[in-house]
């Protein structure tokens, strides 16, 4: 063993290789999981060809270059870094181990496999992305992504990590967008958001027309509009590029039929115009708005109809043409009613405030109550 693996690690790994045949091979084996179960381990050291593997899993366990929490246990970092290079030096064996993880990933993901038999990253999809990479780049790049926009914050989590480590180790191009989109969306999910941005932006860049591109540039072209609120009053730079990738992240929604995505644009670009250049752009702003809550009244997101219904409600206050507080009312009347249906308290508080403001005009008591009912709502949702 080199002088890479320092201390008690580097001994404990001479001692296993120096009593046991093929230790090296067997230890080979299980590093190309990213953790273990003695169920998993003994699966790979079987068609590692490793003799006796229980025994071998005996000796193991107590050596101190293996880590264990709770009923999973993994190689130290260093010790595994070793043994994944030497893993590639064993011809087929390095496709063979990861096929047998994929196919535990796969039957996982089918009920085909008991979950307590498995690590957590083999159960929950970061595994199946993870060994396809090496079997598939482009496959495993397809699965990551697909973890990014409907995984759990805690797959996607792990994902980012394994996705990270496989470019380090050349599975996956560097360049690929992918992995910058996954980690974007882990790193805006986590409020992260400047982070968030540098990855987005460059997956923004791409010339392709996939989902993935359009929700980075959706997410981006936001953060821009937002970022020069207030400022510029629409002349600005920023602004203007945040114009070009929401028109663009519409464009490719379009292209691609994905109804949600189109309307959620829609409605960002139709709140950007709004707050940036209201006089040029409020027909266009407010025929944006119509179409997003017709479609996603047609695929049934209530949240993204009540979201929209009040965007519509504040523009109408503040344009205040004539018959517009009666509309602004109806429609924050309905997404309340909405909020309330979805038990969305912070959602009802903010349509309340914005209710108060617009029924104040005509009748200021009744705005004051609404205005005190959208305060004590807040008081319980701060106590839950």
């Amino acid at each position: 063993m080199p002088d890479l693996l320092c201390g008690h690690a580097a001994t404990d790994v001479d001692l296993v290789q120096e009593y046991i045949k093929g230790a090296e091979r067997g230890l080979a084996a299980l590093a190309a999981a990213e953790s273990l179960t003695d169920y998993v381990a003994q699966r790979l050291l079987r068609v590692s060809d490793m003799e006796d593997p229980e025994n071998f899993l005996q000796v193991i366990h107590g050596c101190n270059f293996v880590v264990h929490r709770n009923r999973e246990w993994r190689l130290s970092t260093s010790v595994r870094d070793y043994l994944l290079d030497r893993l590639a030096n064993y011809g087929d064996m390095e496709k063979t181990v990861h096929r047998e993880l994929l196919n535990l990933a796969f039957d996982a993901s089918e009920g085909r496999e008991r979950l307590e038999n498995l690590p957590l990253y083999l159960a929950e999809g970061p595994g199946k992305a993870y060994h396809l990479s090496v079997l598939d780049s482009n496959s495993g790049l397809d699965e990551y992504s697909q973890i990014a926009l409907a995984g759990t914050l805690r797959a996607g989590w792990l994902s980012s990590i394994l996705a990270t480590e496989q470019q380090e180790r050349g599975v996956i191009p560097k360049s690929a967008i992918e992995v910058s989109f996954l980690r974007g969306i882990v790193a805006y999910n986590e409020g992260r958001r400047a982070e968030s941005i540098k990855f987005l932006g460059e997956v923004s860049k791409s010339s392709e027309e996939s989902i993935q591109v359009g929700i980075a540039t959706h997410l981006v072209g936001r953060f821009l509009s937002q970022k020069t609120r207030g400022k510029d009053k629409g002349k600005g730079a920023s602004h203007k590029e945040a114009i070009q990738m929401l028109r663009r992240s519409l464009d490719i929604g379009l292209k691609l039929g994905n109804q949600r995505h189109v309307a959620q644009v829609q409605h960002t670009l139709a709140l950007s115009l709004l707050i940036h250049d209201p006089n040029r752009r409020g027909k266009e702003a407010f025929d944006l708005l119509r179409q997003s809550a017709h479609t996603l009244e047609s695929i049934s997101d209530d949240d993204g109809v009540a979201q929209v219904l009040h965007t519509w409600a504040q523009a109408l206050y503040r344009r205040r043409q004539a018959g517009d507080l009666e509309i602004a009312e109806s429609k924050l009347r309905q997404s309340l009613s909405i909020g309330e249906a979805l038990r969305n308290r912070q959602h009802q508080v903010r349509v309340l405030i914005t209710l108060s403001k617009v029924v104040g005009t005509r009748n200021p008591e009744e705005g004051r109550h609404l205005k005190e009912k959208a305060r004590q709502l807040s008081d319980v949702e701060k106590i839950y």
